[in-house]
């Protein structure tokens, strides 16, 4: 089991914001409130005056690395090393170990387990469909054309089955439409044009 497919890494504990709170704030912990800072980017040069950038720690979604690992070491925790399959329980779910030690990590919840697991019994699956189709095929040639599909698959229900589905929804296409034509609005824009430099009340087009 894997964790997020988004991670900065773990916060630096030194110089934490600190944010004041009422008298009556049920906050039950040290006062004031303290929150880690997100972890610089050690690769920023001193001197670049750009906007703060951030390190992801993990790759892309896309390429399946919620299931697989983003490196090496973590791929090769969550192989069998048979058939091109990932390791499963004779229940058909992840190892406990594998799940116990996943939701140690940032950002990990059931949710999260649960489509991991779904899309490891995919995986599992699509292995055993292509060594009845190609017997020759090592454990490697397996595993890799299995996760090549899996992730293709997984690509293909976010871009043709959850984007189509919401953005459908009113309340994004109200958001989306804020965020392009500013809170001015469409009619504004054609009628005037630009009313100011500012993305919020103008929104994207010529800014």
């Amino acid at each position: 089991m894997i964790r997020d497919w988004f991670s900065h890494g773990k916060s630096e504990k030194e110089n934490p914001w600190e944010l004041e709170l009422e008298e009556d704030d049920p906050w039950t912990q040290e006062r004031p409130m303290k929150v880690v800072r997100t972890p610089r980017d050690l690769t920023r040069q001193p001197d670049d005056t750009s906007p703060p950038t951030y390190i992801n720690t993990q790759s892309h979604w896309w390429d399946g690395s919620q299931i697989y690992g983003s490196d090496t070491g973590t791929q090769e925790k969550v192989r069998s090393r048979e058939d091109g399959k990932l390791v499963a329980g004779l229940d058909g779910l992840p190892p406990k170990e594998l799940i116990s030690q996943a939701s140690e990590e940032p950002g990990f919840w059931i949710g999260l387990a649960l489509m991991q697991t779904i899309f490891m019994l995919e995986h599992n699956a699509i292995c055993d469909r292509l060594r009845a189709e190609y017997p020759s095929w090592s454990d490697d040639a397996l595993f890799d054309h299995a996760r090549l599909i899996n992730a293709a698959l997984l690509a293909k229900i976010y871009t043709v089955e959850w984007t189509t589905a919401i953005l459908g929804h009113p309340t994004l296409q109200i958001g989306m439409r804020a965020n392009w034509w500013g809170v001015a609005g469409e009619r504004i824009h054609k009628l005037l044009g630009r009313i100011s430099p500012s993305e919020v009340l103008s929104g994207i087009p010529g800014s």
